[in-house]
């Protein structure tokens, strides 16, 4: 079985792989151990009349390139928008996908994610596309909500907004300073200039969403990520989950805006009691396999997702955003120590590869 690692970056160009460099050799040598030949790739590196792949493998410490033959499956972890959409179109006709594109596309999209759940019960934030309407709904029930690109990512382009004594306490993800608002119409004003301002660089509408009354760790906002993976067997499980929490002044978790991982066992169990932290996460393994299930509904592929999940102060979980490419970094921490940490990585390397043999051997034994 070959497995072809679609990456941001074009093997002619002598890449490292920046940040990705380490999962990659990872994943390769984990191939090799399974009895998969494993390389990466990028988009300008196939020749279509040839039906060959310039790829790289990392082998005796270094980076190798070599001519391949399309491989059975692909596992995207490329981030590239420019011209992508119609080269995976073109590669899904000759390979499998791990995750499938139209599993990508929909995973960005909050708002047709949050209408696939909520027709399963998952509970999640309200969230309904931005109209001057819909604020005025959203301002009308909620004390706190917040304002997202439909498609966003990181955190970015997000508004924080809370309603107290009739002001307007408005945050920008971008921002640590909050500003004071009084009037309605100056509220409006500065939310739709910024809105118009993404707007017209990204092409991207926005949508509201309700702000969870979440609870706090240490007076840092925090999430869950749970990673949720198909194995051998083509079946889901869960690899692990470990919490995000804010850096100081931020309304986002994210790693890359400040943040930082901690066992969420722990976590919860200072938050609440053992046994209301073992409810806790076991209510999430429920709801990512219940939600797993629902997407992969709609997709042609899928065999890596992951749940980012929030806690609110009465211990509810409310399903917040889904990935189809989570970094594993995070996964280091979920363990006791360095070690066991280490071992969730691990799974969490392996998983991607063992799915891949599962969809090539399904594909050669249906012919």
């Amino acid at each position: 079985m070959k497995l072809g690692i679609l990456s941001t970056f074009h093997t002619r160009n002598n890449p490292t792989y920046g940040k990705s460099g380490g999962l990659f050799k990872a994943i390769i040598r984990h191939a090799q151990k399974m009895g998969a030949t494993c390389f990466v790739f990028g988009t300008k590196d196939i020749d279509w009349k040839k039906k060959k792949i310039l790829g790289n493998k990392f082998k005796e410490e270094s980076w190798h390139s070599s001519w391949y033959g399309f491989p059975n499956v692909i596992y995207d972890r490329s981030f590239e928008i420019i011209g992508s959409t119609e080269t995976r179109e073109k590669l899904s006709d000759e390979c499998l996908f791990i995750n499938s594109p139209d599993l990508i596309k929909l995973l960005i999209d909050k708002h047709e994610i949050y209408k696939i759940l909520n027709k399963g019960h998952i509970r999640q934030a309200e969230t309904q596309l931005y109209s001057s309407r819909a604020l005025d709904y959203f301002l009308k029930n909620f004390r706190h909500i917040y304002l997202k690109p439909q498609m966003g990512k990181r955190g970015e382009g997000q508004i924080s907004l809370r309603v107290r004594k009739r002001h307007f306490f408005l945050q920008f993800s971008d921002h640590e300073n909050i500003k004071i608002i009084k009037s309605r119409k100056r509220l409006t004003q500065l939310i739709e200039n910024h809105i118009k301002t993404y707007v017209e660089e990204r092409d991207e509408h926005f949508i509201i969403q309700e702000g969870i009354k979440i609870s706090k760790f240490q007076n840092s906002v925090y999430d869950i990520r749970a990673l949720m993976q198909k194995d051998l067997g083509g079946k889901w499980k869960l690899t692990g989950m470990a919490a995000r929490v804010s850096g100081k002044g931020k309304i986002t978790s994210n790693i890359a805006k400040g943040g930082y991982v901690h066992s969420i066992t722990k976590l919860l169990r200072k938050k609440f009691n053992k046994k209301v932290a073992n409810c806790l996460l076991d209510q999430v393994r429920k709801n990512c396999h219940q939600a797993a299930k629902l997407i992969e509904k709609k997709v042609k592929s899928a065999g890596e997702i992951a749940f980012d999940i929030l806690v609110d102060k009465t211990g509810q979980i409310f399903i917040l955003e889904l990935n189809s490419k989570p970094g594993k970094f995070v996964f280091r921490q979920m363990g006791k120590n360095l070690k066991t940490g280490e071992r969730f990585r691990d799974t969490a390397v392996r998983r991607p590869i063992e799915y891949a043999l599962y969809l090539a051997k399904n594909r050669q034994k249906n012919g």
